[in-house]
């Protein structure tokens, strides 16, 4: 199990202490409501005050996996690499650059990134999947109650998956809708379980995201949002 904040605070100060290099702590987000198979939104929320350093605090990034509706998502990791480990993929938006690839693996791409002005208010974080017709796609929404809040905003979801629409095109940010045999991001057996049934499970984690002596990406431990039914 991942150390407790306090436990965790402990262990960085011995190791500065030591000599041995530390990183910067950073708060995980507080759940504020999961995914399911009936309610598919889910949101979580940002304490200002919980912020150790605003000036490595960068804001939150979300990670996916899509899953066979036949097998149970796992819920359980706790600690930021298991993400990797257990195939999960981070979540990319239309505003991210459709052209360059470098760009989006650059550690100043940040999904949900308010304004450093902001970054010590309390804001929350909605995921919706929710009435979707037509061409609508997932959308992730910013908002506070502080009226100095100036970061509010929606902005829609994509996967980090490269396509070509053209010989002369190529693309890094897919819809959720367009899942195609060979996309990177779900296993042949899954994709096909997909085909088969017509439905796919699509489970989600939430981090807390930093950079450290401009160069040094850290994160929160990672927190369960649950997961949704996607046709």
């Amino acid at each position: 199990m991942a150390a407790g904040p306090c436990l965790l605070g402990v262990v960085l100060v011995g190791l500065s202490a030591c000599g041995i290099e530390s990183y910067a702590y950073m708060t995980a987000p507080s759940i504020g409501g999961y995914f399911s198979s009936l309610t598919p939104e889910a949101k979580f929320y940002h304490y200002g005050a919980n912020v150790e350093d605003a000036s490595i605090f960068r804001g939150y990034q979300l990670y996916y996996k899509f899953y066979s509706i036949d097998t149970t998502p796992v819920s359980s990791l706790d600690e930021y690499s298991e993400l990797s480990t257990y195939g999960f993929t981070r979540v990319y938006t239309s505003e991210d650059s459709d052209s360059s690839s470098p760009s989006m693996s650059s550690i100043y791409n940040v999904l949900v990134e308010p304004e450093v002005a902001d970054r010590e208010k309390n804001f929350t974080v909605y995921i919706s999947f929710w009435n979707l017709t037509g061409d609508d796609e997932p959308s992730l929404t910013i908002s506070s109650t502080d009226s100095s809040f100036t970061s509010s905003k929606t902005i829609e979801l994509r996967r980090y998956v490269t396509y070509s629409d053209s010989a002369l095109y190529t693309g890094y940010c897919k819809s959720f809708h367009d899942i195609v045999s060979g996309d990177a991001d779900i296993s042949t057996s899954i994709y096909a379980s997909y085909i088969s049934k017509g439905t796919v499970y699509i489970a989600f984690y939430a981090v807390a995201y930093g950079i450290q002596d401009l160069t040094t990406a850290v994160y929160s431990d990672p927190v369960w949002l649950g997961y949704l039914q996607w046709d």
